[in-house]
């Protein structure tokens, strides 16, 4: 999607919806000025290698990605309650991750 957009540098990614996407690789890869993505997470299909998303990207270390390496279906959040903590293990209350567009 943002492949090789070297003069990409800040994105806003809180809006983007790829719960329907089944390949992430080389999303942002080769993107050399890529230093931050705001609203992160954003659903990421079972088995996405975030090391091939990101790959070639030098300067993006911002965002922290720790808990995004677990792919969570949609079924996790069927019953999830609004102030309940996100099934993706990001920490955050459902209604401020993976339920904001809800």
């Amino acid at each position: 999607m943002f492949y090789k957009c070297t003069e990409l540098a800040f994105l806003d990614v809180s809006g983007l919806d790829t719960s329907n996407a089944t390949d992430l690789r080389y999303m942002f890869a080769d993107c050399l000025s890529l230093v931050n993505l705001k609203g992160w997470p954003f659903s990421i299909p079972e088995g996405t290698d975030l090391a091939l998303m990101f790959e070639d990207c030098p300067f993006f270390e911002v965002v922290d990605r720790s808990y995004a390496d677990t792919a969570v279906d949609a079924d996790s959040y069927a019953n999830v309650g609004r102030n309940d903590p996100c099934p993706c293990g990001s920490g955050k209350k459902f209604k401020n991750c993976h339920g904001r567009n809800r």
